[in-house]
């Protein structure tokens, strides 16, 4: 799972992150952090060394053998900046099945058949359905108070190219999750940025 880039001389793996060895071969859809004084040095020779903000989307820090702790504190702050950049585009709409027109319903419905694929994710209280940079919300308890039987309901939107996302955190995943912070609304964006689940 790939939320960003970075680049750096050392053998040292990254959870999330994409290793390069020179900034011409990143992905520039996604931030970059170059790590070690002498790797941004080289790349760009007159930065700033208080400024850890080197360009469009690109940020640098201190190796481990460096500065140890503004290292980690760097890297803890891009890879939240990765997070928070994915989830910025999404549009949430909590599908509120007791204040909501009948009207406004029926477009909600209309709109979700119209996806060509779905990503769900689940928790107690809440069903999350997500395609690209689109999220609703459905309340399971307003789900059961209203009549509406969730079984069939998951049942019709298996036919409709389903990924259900678990919560097998590996590779990085409970990483992901810590960082959302609790909104786990966006999880099913996440899930299609990255690659969350390869």
């Amino acid at each position: 799972m790939i939320i960003g880039n970075i680049i750096t001389d050392n053998n040292t793996e990254y959870n999330l992150l994409k290793k390069f060895s020179r900034l011409d071969l990143v992905d520039n859809d996604k931030p970059t952090l170059i790590l070690g004084f002498s790797v941004v040095k080289n790349i760009y020779p007159s930065f700033e060394v208080t400024n850890r903000h080197l360009g469009k989307n690109i940020y640098w820090t201190f190796n481990r053998l460096e500065k140890r702790d503004l290292y980690e504190q760097d890297l803890y702050n891009f890879k939240l900046n990765c997070v928070t950049k994915i989830t910025n585009d999404t549009k949430y709409l909590f599908v509120d099945l007791l204040q909501f027109k009948l009207s406004t319903l029926k477009r909600i419905i209309y709109k979700i058949n119209e996806l060509p694929q779905i990503y769900l994710y689940e928790t107690i209280e809440m069903l999350y359905l997500g395609y690209d940079n689109l999220v609703f919300g459905l309340d399971r308890k307003q789900l059961k108070f209203t009549g509406v039987n969730e079984d069939k309901l998951l049942d019709k939107l298996k036919n409709k190219n389903l990924v259900i996302i678990n919560n097998n955190f590996k590779d990085g995943k409970q990483e992901i999750f810590d960082l959302l912070d609790s909104k786990n609304r966006f999880i099913t964006r996440l899930a299609q940025a990255s690659n969350f689940l390869n």
